[in-house]
């Protein structure tokens, strides 16, 4: 009986403390909301409200999307949620539950751009879940890329776009890409942008560096396309 009733107050205690991190977790999402002037929504069904989907690789049919935002900073669109799922280990040859950290950010190009999925080496195991039509590609073939990203980093996409991706994502993105995103992947589809990190209990601070992180992606890749249009 004794042993029971630890059981269960283990059980209690654990579930307790899910609650409690996802109240923190609202709040200093609902904070950071505020600081930016960005809308929040909480948890959304995207069959029922009108809310526009966040894709990408994360997407599946078991994931649950909450504390979504939605607003426009310095003329684009930005959308951000946390995405809970299950995905495919292949440490532990299981399932494993991950909460990603996803904003969402429309190029303002009007170019085509090739989907394309730059992933961090010590997330792939579990966020890389791409089309197959998605290859790791190598990266050198126009100008020489530091060592240290592509020790890092993995690119991904259709080998024929091979050229053009690296007109897109040139040395010089790669090395602040190197100084200053923490770790995360992010990916280009259909002219979006996708910033991920996996994180369980999100901060302030990280919350802030991902959207400027993002921000000046988007910028900078929008300012390498119109450069591209000049030639």
């Amino acid at each position: 009986m004794k042993k029971t009733l630890n059981v269960k107050n283990i059980i209690k205690k654990a579930a307790s403390a899910s609650v409690h991190n996802v109240i923190l977790n609202r709040k200093t999402i609902k904070d950071f909301a505020d600081r930016f002037g960005l809308v929040y929504f909480g948890r959304v069904d995207y069959i029922d409200d009108q809310h526009k989907r966040i894709r990408g690789h994360t997407s599946s049919i078991t994931h649950r999307d909450t504390n979504y935002l939605i607003g426009n900073l310095y003329g684009y669109d930005v959308t951000f949620v946390t995405r809970i799922d299950k995905k495919y280990s292949k440490k532990t040859q299981s399932k494993q539950k991950t909460q990603s950290l996803i904003f969402s950010i429309e190029l303002k190009t009007t170019q085509s751009l090739p989907r394309l999925y730059i992933g961090h080496k010590n997330r792939e195991d579990t966020l890389l879940h791409v089309n197959r039509s998605m290859q790791p590609l190598y990266m050198g073939n126009q100008w020489p890329y530091q060592n240290d990203f592509l020790d890092e980093y993995t690119v991904y996409g259709a080998p024929m776009d091979t050229i053009q991706i690296e007109r897109i994502i040139i040395p010089q993105l790669t090395e602040i890409m190197m100084k200053h995103f923490q770790q995360a992947s992010f990916e280009i589809e259909n002219n979006i942008i996708y910033m991920y990190i996996e994180s369980k209990r999100p901060t302030g601070a990280l919350l802030d560096k991902m959207l400027s992180n993002v921000l000046w992606l988007a910028q900078s890749i929008d300012a390498i396309c119109a450069a591209r249009d000049d030639d």
